[in-house]
């Protein structure tokens, strides 16, 4: 990857999460002002889109197939922006909107019908998603300690492919597209194994906490990543069953494991803990890189902001349709890197 461009977030407004649009070059960034920001590819911000609450927002994720973002709150709740019209799709009519503790992750189905959510007192709840911010509970999980990440088993779904399960003629194949099961897990180094109608298995204890769950769909495989810095990968069977197949001590400076990963490509797993580096794991040739921020000002051009060297990478997200990667700092920037391996 090379360095693409680095823009500040405004003021004090230090970004806390940060979620790329799935259907346009969107950047949404949650700050520590309470705000929801978003930018534009090139980095323009886009101040009538604004979303302002008393409370910090921590987690985003947007609808797989529309320009619908999902904002997870620290005091639990959640709320349903849609960009187009630039309204929140909050239903005061519905209280269950509200988690009971922060949310710590926010998940679409691959077809975009079901939304999970987890949150720091070990609550997991499937929502139904009808369009227009209406939502209901379908299920409802508790676990010891905080859910950090779910993860469906399943590719995303593509809805304008005549060949996709969901414009099949069989209705037992949309219901399974709907919402196949899914794999959760976090303080209690538990995985489990659940689906939209009250029925959840235990299929793997980590012996430590999971900060992150991400499915390798070419190889059928979780991947899992825990508070020790272990990274793990489990074959997945049809019926919910794991395997372990290998484990690895990854070498970082971090010792309390990793704020965020993501894919940033087939088997290339992106970290970031704290530090001033994003960390790349190809699983598929099984080697390492980094992308550093004390490279930026070295490469930048004139007139970018600069990076302090005691700035330190928090969040990270990756457009796979504009093949970018963004990063947002502690002391308020947001740093992209364009992939052109892969271009």
């Amino acid at each position: 990857m090379a360095l693409f461009f680095s823009f500040p977030t405004g003021g004090r407004s230090k970004p806390q999460c940060l979620s790329w649009c799935n259907t346009d070059s969107i950047l949404a960034v949650g700050t520590a002002s309470n705000t929801v920001d978003f930018y534009l590819e090139e980095g323009d911000a886009l101040p009538e889109c604004t979303i302002k609450q008393v409370s910090r927002p921590v987690k985003l994720k947007w609808h797989p197939h529309k320009p619908v973002l999902a904002v997870g709150y620290s005091k639990g709740k959640i709320l349903l922006w849609d960009h187009n019209s630039r309204t929140l799709g909050e239903n005061r009519k519905q209280p269950h909107l509200q988690m009971h503790a922060a949310v710590t992750f926010i998940e679409w189905s691959p077809d975009g019908s079901r939304v999970i959510t987890g949150d720091e007192a070990g609550n997991v709840c499937v929502w139904s998603y009808r369009g227009r911010g209406m939502t209901s509970l379908l299920a409802k999980y508790r676990s010891k300690g905080a859910i950090y990440h779910a993860v469906f088993c399943a590719p995303p779904t593509n809805l304008n492919d005549p060949t996709s399960a969901t414009t099949t003629n069989a209705s037992q194949s949309r219901v399974a597209a709907s919402c196949p099961p899914f794999f959760f897990g976090g303080d209690s180094g538990e995985i489990f194994y659940a689906d939209d109608m009250g029925n959840k298995a235990t299929v793997q204890d980590m012996q430590s906490p999971i900060h992150a769950i991400l499915y390798h769909h070419s190889q059928q495989r979780l991947v899992i990543l825990t508070k020790k810095l272990m990274l793990a990968q489990l074959k997945v069977t049809p019926d919910g069953s794991v395997s372990p197949i290998m484990k690895v001590k990854l070498s970082m400076a971090s010792e309390g494991g990793v704020n965020n990963a993501c894919w940033a490509g087939d088997g290339l797993l992106a970290t970031c803990a704290g530090e001033q580096n994003v960390r790349f794991w190809d699983l598929t040739h099984n080697s390492n890189y980094l992308l550093s921020l004390s490279q930026h000002n070295l490469g930048a051009a004139s007139g970018t902001r600069k990076i302090s060297k005691g700035d330190r990478i928090v969040t990270i997200d990756y457009n796979p349709r504009k093949r970018v990667l963004a990063a947002g700092t502690r002391d308020g920037n947001v740093v992209m890197w364009k992939n052109l391996a892969a271009a």
